[in-house]
This record gives C-alpha cells, structure tokens and sequence, in this order.
C-alpha cells in the first residue's frame, strides 16, 4: 500500500468545528493509502519563525514540516477549513494522477484570483504553464505534491529571502514548483471556516465566508440565490 504523508500545518483555528470533516477525508485516503498523520498546528505563532506576515510564514511552516517526513507522497492541509463531498472526490483523482507521475504537485481551494467566477466551480482547472511565474498565483487550502519534486533551496528558499510585495500564501507557494507542465491548479468547493457553527452546512459556511469579504461580492449575490446547489456540492 502506497504511503502517504498528511501534513498539518499552521495555526489551530477552528479546528473542533472541522475536526470531524478532516476525519471523513482522511477516512477516505486510509481505504487506498496508508496514511501517516504528522500533526503541526500550533496554538500560537512559532518563536523561532523570522516572518510576520502571512505567506512566508506558511512557507517557512511547510519547509520546517517537511524536513520531518519520511513518505514521498505529502499532503498539506490547514486547520479552518471544510472540505465537501465534491471536494474531496475531486482530490483524490488528482492525488492519483501525482502517484502515477503525470504531475508534481496540485494547488486546490476556490479560485477567486485569477480572473474567472469560480464560486460554482466542482472542479476546473487554471494554470497557465506558459506565463511567467510571477503573474500567476495558486490556491492553497489543500497541496498534494512529492516531496523529491520541491525545489527547496533553487526556489523556496529564494522566494523566502527576497520577500516579493504581495506576501499571502498564494504567492508564496508557487515557489514549491518545479514543473509547469507538471503543475494543477483546481477550483473546486473547499471553505474556509471563520467562526463555530453548531450547525454546519455547505451554505452555512460558504455564505458566512464570502459575506465577510467584499472582493467576493459577485459571489456573494450567486450564493444568495443557490442554496439548494451549495447544499449538494
């Protein structure tokens, strides 16, 4: 049985609300893989972390992290978010496609960055192999990759010391590829939590979420009017 290395990173926000979410994909992985957890969150910012700012803390987060596990295979996962059936179906026929060696690495979250309306999106894909690395950015709510496919010190570590001005996480983590060709980018229906819900539906969390964002506001009028669709994905 192939392993595979389930990373979890960053800071313990929500995670009693999702806990039982991240469960129900994991519980899917271990009917294929052998899955091995390696648990990092933390309750508060790492002391020995040089960075404030979101992105490259991620990034020093998952290069600490990786130098801990053993498999090829990795998966990062955050603590807040929620992941649908859609979602997680989705994932999983691209972690195949990177144990078959047709990609290094796959970027998965909804994609609201580059352009298109991707609140309804089950599964599209963008990422534009041919462009120049800088005018892309890629989702990072989930990232499958292999971990010999991550260009640490020619990549990783120079987008860590040169500090570009846009510092979220979607910038910093296209540093982990290495291939274009070999590089996925998926809109699909992953939410990020942002308070407890003793309840919990797709809905519930997907309007939650982007009523609090203005940048989402055309998405914000599609949720409005798709509860029934939200429900089901």
């Amino acid at each position: 049985m192939i392993k595979i290395a389930m990373l979890q990173i960053g800071l313990k926000r929500l995670y009693d609300t999702v806990k039982h979410n991240h469960e129900k994909f994991y519980n899917e992985l271990r009917k294929k893989y052998e899955l091995k957890i390696y648990d990092f969150y933390r309750e508060s910012a790492d002391p020995e972390c040089p960075y404030k700012e979101s992105g490259p803390t991620q990034l020093y987060d998952l290069k600490k992290a990786i130098s801990y596990v053993e498999e090829e295979f990795v998966i990062k996962m955050r603590s807040d978010i929620y992941l649908t059936d859609t979602a997680i179906r989705t994932i999983l026929k691209y972690i195949d496609d990177i144990l078959q060696g047709q990609l290094n690495i796959a970027f998965f979250g909804i994609d609201f960055m580059n352009g298109g309306e991707e609140h309804a999106a089950i599964e599209t894909e963008w990422f534009n192999p041919k462009s120049k690395l800088k005018h892309n950015k890629v989702v990072d709510h989930v990232i499958v990759f292999k971990k010999s496919s991550i260009p640490l010190k020619a990549q990783v570590n120079k987008m860590l010391n040169k500090m570009p001005k846009v510092r979220s996480g979607n910038v910093f983590f296209t540093s982990l590829i290495s291939d274009r060709k070999k590089t996925k980018n998926i809109s699909t229906q992953i939410y990020k939590v942002i308070q407890h819900y003793d309840n919990i539906s797709n809905y519930i969390l997907f309007s939650t979420w982007i009523s609090n964002n203005k940048k989402y506001s055309k998405s914000a009028a599609w949720i409005l009017n798709n509860k029934d669709t939200i429900n089901q994905f």
